[in-house]
Formats: structure tokens, C-alpha cells, sequence
């Protein structure tokens, strides 16, 4: 009867953590980074904002609650999404080593988020978790709100 008690307790304290991990934990932005360049597929400058997280949430909803809760300042502080070839990237906040040495002097390298260097390491490709453009939505899994009279939307990564 004691084993089977430790058992419920052991269940109920893991499903206690599933929940907080991917409902509850709203993470919080730790750094926002912003870089332009010219677009040679949009023939013009277009800005790239690149968001670190920490204690990302896992869940859709709570990422989308991680938007709604610092939309606002986010577009009046940095103003990231002026042209419909603008974006945010949402990332978790984890800096690993460089695969290849050449990718540290890329904005966004083949597989890896390098900052031009900024960080003194990478971000893996799979860290991503998110990202909000100008526009309606295009597939039916994204999620679209109204910011500043702008109309946006978020594409997950899975």
C-alpha cells in the first residue's frame, strides 16, 4: 500500500510539472536583437528581429500568450514589422557552439541563428519557436491578431 501511494504522488507531482511546462510557463524575453539587409527576393531592405526567450513555453496558446503579453511594446519600442518583408523570430534563449567558424559572420546562417557574432556563439535551428509577420494567416494552424492597426500573424514551428 506505501509503494502505491508513492506511485500516486510520484504521477500526480509529474503531471503537476507537464501541465506548468506547457500551459502555465509564459516564459520572458531576455534579449531583442534587430538587423537589416537587402532582400534580393523582395528588392529591398527588409528587418529581421530576433527575440531570446527564457523559459520558453511549449504550448501554442502560452506562445501566443507570450506575443499578446509583449506585442505592445515590442512594435513601439522597436517598431520590427514596418514592411510586409519584415519578421519576428521567437527562439529559446540557448547558445550552443559553432558548427561551422563561417556561420558566426551570419545574421541567420543554413542551420543556425549566429547574430553576426553578437552572442560569441549559435542558436540551433530547432530552438526556434515562432515567428510573427505582416499579413493574413496561410495555413490554417497559424493564429492572426491586430496590433497597432496592423494586422499580423504567428507561424508556429513544430
Amino acid at each position: 500500500m506505501k509503494y502505491i501511494k508513492m506511485i500516486f504522488v510520484i504521477l500526480f507531482i509529474c503531471t503537476l510539472y507537464l501541465l506548468y511546462a506547457f500551459y502555465l510557463r509564459q516564459g520572458h524575453i531576455k534579449e531583442i536583437y534587430q538587423h537589416s539587409e537587402y532582400s534580393e527576393i523582395w528588392a529591398r531592405d527588409c528587418k529581421s528581429t530576433v527575440i531570446l526567450v527564457d523559459n520558453a513555453p511549449l504550448s501554442h496558446d502560452a506562445q501566443k500568450k507570450l506575443w499578446q503579453k509583449n506585442s505592445t511594446e515590442i512594435m513601439k519600442k522597436w517598431a520590427p514589422l514596418t514592411d510586409r518583408c519584415d519578421e519576428i523570430l521567437f527562439v529559446n534563449n540557448r547558445i550552443s557552439y559553432i558548427k561551422r567558424s563561417g556561420d558566426i559572420n551570419y545574421w541567420i546562417a543554413d542551420d543556425a541563428i549566429c547574430l553576426n557574432g553578437i552572442l560569441g556563439g549559435c542558436i540551433s535551428w530547432g530552438e526556434r519557436l515562432f515567428y510573427v509577420e505582416i499579413g493574413d494567416p496561410k495555413w490554417k494552424d497559424e493564429v492572426a491578431t491586430d496590433k497597432s492597426g496592423t494586422r499580423v500573424h504567428l507561424s508556429f514551428i513544430d
